[in-house]
This record gives C-alpha cells, sequence and structure tokens, in this order.
C-alpha cells in the first residue's frame, strides 16, 4: 500500500512537473521516447523475473503499471538535469558569491576583534602616557617656581639650560645612577640657598627622566593609532564591499527562483 501511494504521488507530481515547467521540441520528445522505452523494458522485465507464480500476461501488465511512475521519475530527473545545465552560469555565480560572503563576515568578525583590541591597548597607554605627561608638568612647574624664586631668574634660567644640555646627553645609566645619589649629582652649599639648588637639580634629573619615559609611550601611541585607524578604514571597506555582495547575490539568486519557475523549451 505505501508502495502505491508513492507511485500515485510521482505520477502526479511527476506528470504537474512535466506539463507546467516544460516545453518539449523534436530532440527533447525523441529522449522521453527513449526513456518511455527504457522504463517500460526495465519494469516489465523486473516484473517477470521476479514475478513468482503469477501469470505472464499479470505479470506484464503489472511491469506495465509500475513503468508509468518510472518513467516518470526518470524524465523529471532527466528535465531536473538538463534545466541545471542551462542556468549553470547562475548557480556558479551564486556559489562563488556565497563564498565570497562568508569571507568577508569572517574577515569582518577578524578586524572588529583587532579594533576592540587596539582600543583597549590604546586607552591603556593614553591612560600611562597622561600620567607621565602629568608629572613631568608638576616637575616643570617645580623648575619653574625655582626659577621665578631666586634673586637672579636669569642666573637660575641659565644653570637650568646648562642642568639640561647635560642631562640630555647622559645615557640611561649615568641618568638612573644620578637619580639614586642622595644630592643627584648637584654640587652645593649646606645652606638653605643650596638645598634647593640640589632639589631644583634633582627635579631636572627627573625630568629628563620623564621625558624620556614619554617619548616611546608617544611614539606607542601614535603607531597604535595608525594601526586603528587602518583597522577602522579595513572594517569600513569590508562592510562595503559586504554590502555590495549581499545585493548582488540577492539580485542572482532571484534570477534563480525566476528561472528555477520559468517554463523552459528542452529542444
Amino acid at each position: 500500500m505505501r508502495f502505491l501511494r508513492l507511485a500515485i504521488l510521482i505520477i502526479l507530481v511527476g506528470t504537474a512537473n512535466l506539463l507546467l515547467r516544460y516545453g518539449y521540441g523534436p530532440r527533447a520528445r525523441r529522449s522521453l521516447a527513449v526513456l518511455a522505452a527504457s522504463s517500460v523494458a526495465l519494469a516489465v522485465g523486473l516484473s517477470l523475473a521476479f514475478g513468482g507464480d503469477r501469470e505472464p500476461g499479470v505479470a506484464v501488465l503489472l511491469g506495465l503499471g509500475w513503468s508509468v511512475p518510472l518513467f516518470l521519475a526518470a524524465a523529471n530527473l532527466w528535465a531536473e538535469g538538463t534545466r541545471r545545465r542551462k542556468h549553470a552560469h547562475v548557480l556558479d555565480r551564486i556559489r562563488v558569491l556565497e563564498r565570497r560572503r562568508a569571507d568577508l563576515e569572517g574577515e569582518l568578525a577578524r578586524l572588529e576583534r583587532q579594533a576592540e583590541a587596539d582600543g583597549a591597548r590604546l586607552r591603556t597607554l593614553e591612560l600611562a602616557a597622561q600620567g607621565a605627561r602629568r608629572q613631568l608638568e608638576q616637575v616643570r612647574r617645580q623648575l619653574e617656581a625655582w626659577v621665578q624664586a631666586g634673586e637672579s631668574p636669569r642666573v637660575r634660567a641659565t644653570r637650568l639650560q646648562e642642568w639640561e644640555r647635560d642631562l640630555a646627553v647622559c645615557s640611561r645609566e649615568e641618568l638612573e645612577a644620578l637619580r639614586r645619589r642622595p644630592d643627584n649629582g648637584a654640587a652645593g652649599e649646606r645652606s638653605a640657598e643650596g638645598q634647593a639648588d640640589r632639589e631644583a637639580h634633582r627635579a631636572a634629573v627627573e625630568a629628563e627622566a620623564l621625558r624620556r619615559l614619554a617619548q616611546p609611550a608617544e611614539g606607542a601611541l601614535d603607531a597604535l593609532r595608525r594601526q586603528r585607524d587602518a583597522t577602522r578604514a579595513g572594517t569600513e571597506a569590508a562592510r562595503s564591499e559586504l554590502g555590495t555582495v549581499l545585493e548582488e547575490l540577492k539580485g542572482w539568486r532571484r534570477l534563480g527562483a525566476g528561472l528555477f519557475w520559468r517554463k523552459l523549451e528542452l529542444d
């Protein structure tokens, strides 16, 4: 009973599909005739071979009955295969666009993760650079106050310039050694003014150390900002291309759907 229902379904759907979605030229009719003859021969042959105790006439009639759904199944497979071959360029283009869409979505996800990581690193470096700049500005204000507090600001300004020139040519090891020395390498009297000069020299050493610390941080910030901008540009380009691909894919799918349902002349 189950096989009978299946045969009836194949007959109904197969017949409707062949009549409504296809037209037939001379060569297509010849191909259908070959399929029909082959289906009859196969179905009758199988019925006779496995008919058991049935009369040959009954076996032939059963074979002819089963040849109808067999023919319709074969004819539909042939027709659909022909349709696919005729419209292979549409299917190929859809596959290419699907792969490109998947690639772009993966690239976009990677760029978004990169942008998030760059943003976190940039915020960390900016906070560190801001802290160094604030410390440097505080030390510079201290040095400016020392220059203005003396009886001769011009002399102190000249002395500060000399300290800055000397410290600028110090190696990193020499600068660190000066920072560790109690007097920072500054000679001076034990008076209050001498103590102020030593504090000023200590501040000048600290300012040079902070300046050197800030330089690489600024360089790293600039490099990271350029990387962030490049990532943003790449993200925008990928997003724009993805939009174009999706629009094109929509058009090709619409075309494919139209071709799938449109009546096709088989010649």
